[in-house]
């Protein structure tokens, strides 16, 4: 984790991954395998041919990503907004609010909320003692809106993705 400074014209700064990821053996891959196939022999006995290619298309790509390494990135918090390193750049008047997500074991989870309708939220990886300070800093700037994790990433995480 880089050095932090907090101070009035100058960034917090840390380096996470973009993801949690989690090491996935063998048996992972020949039970979702197995679910896969089954499912697409079910879909072909029920003749959703759409549901089949949807499945030939899912259970690749869901091997790919999960075989997949997260890339680390620079963040930074500053008097103009929160920056990812080399990705994107969200001033304070674009973002509608924030929320620290604390979690046991784990990295938090800062999720900021932008003002636009589609994928309204970022989520940013956060270790509990930065946590605090990204979290002091940010509601200087923005409002802290209520976030509860979703049930898409609730079995996310539980599969390891």
């Amino acid at each position: 984790m880089a050095e932090t400074i907090k101070k009035k014209n100058e960034a917090l700064e840390w380096r996470a991954a973009e993801f949690e990821y989690v090491h996935k053996d063998v048996s992972f891959y020949w039970i979702a395998g197995t679910i896969i196939v089954v499912l697409m022999l079910f879909s072909l006995w029920q003749k959703n041919f759409f549901f089949f290619i949807f499945l030939a298309i899912a259970g690749p790509t869901m091997f790919f990503f999960s075989k997949r390494k997260p890339k680390i990135f620079q963040f930074t918090v500053n008097d103009r907004g929160v920056g990812i390193e080399g990705h994107a750049f969200y001033e304070y008047k674009d973002l509608e609010g924030f929320a620290l997500i604390r979690r046991e074991g784990y990295l938090d989870i800062l999720m900021i909320k932008r003002k636009v309708t589609v994928n309204p939220f970022v989520r940013i990886l956060v270790d509990s003692e930065m946590g605090d300070k990204v979290r002091d800093a940010l509601a200087t700037k923005l409002k802290k809106i209520n976030y509860e994790l979703s049930l898409l990433d609730i079995v996310s995480e539980w599969f390891g993705f």
